[in-house]
């Protein structure tokens, strides 16, 4: 199976951007052929995928879009011809944002394309339950929880600091 897996903003330090990687990763690790596309990129992931106007029409059995903010390119994974899937990593209440109008905005937008979601995609993915469930409440028939991938590899090499350890250890 060819997954492409798209997203607004490729970023090295973005929660979101890390658990497409991952998830990435472990689809290739299966034997799925993937492809990312992004709007955006942070010039050390750039390589990793291409811009989202690359997408094909044709030639992918699924896209997985993640969704985590507005977005822009919604018409052209609308245009993709096979299965498509959102993954819903959540949107931050705008209220959070009331003294940061740009970003107060951006979150409200967000928040008001959600309803247009359920007519776009095939089924929803949450990265928790409480996701799942706003999916739902989107009118979402087909959903999943996909616990946050992340990799671990090298955690076991790491080496406890002493200072934290004593004063967070039991």
């Amino acid at each position: 199976m060819k997954v492409c897996q798209v997203i607004n903003a490729l970023d090295r330090a973005d929660a979101v951007s890390l658990f497409l990687l991952e998830t990435d990763r472990m689809l290739r690790a299966l034997g799925h052929e993937t492809e990312i596309y992004y709007e955006f990129a942070h010039r050390s992931l750039a390589s990793r995928g291409r811009p989202v106007a690359q997408l094909p029409r044709e030639g992918g059995d699924l896209v997985l879009f993640h969704y985590a903010g507005h977005s822009r390119i919604l018409a052209r994974v609308e245009r993709f011809h096979g299965k498509r899937g959102v993954v819903f990593h959540n949107v931050t209440p705008a209220h959070f944002f009331a003294g940061m109008p740009e970003t107060h905005e951006f979150c409200q937008r967000a928040i008001d394309q959600l309803p247009e979601l359920p007519a776009l995609f095939d089924f929803g993915v949450g990265v928790s339950a409480f996701n799942v469930e706003i999916l739902k409440d989107l009118g979402f028939r087909q959903t999943r929880v996909q616990p946050i991938a992340w990799e671990t590899s090298g955690l076991d090499a790491a080496t406890a600091d002493p200072s934290v350890a004593a004063r967070w250890g039991d």
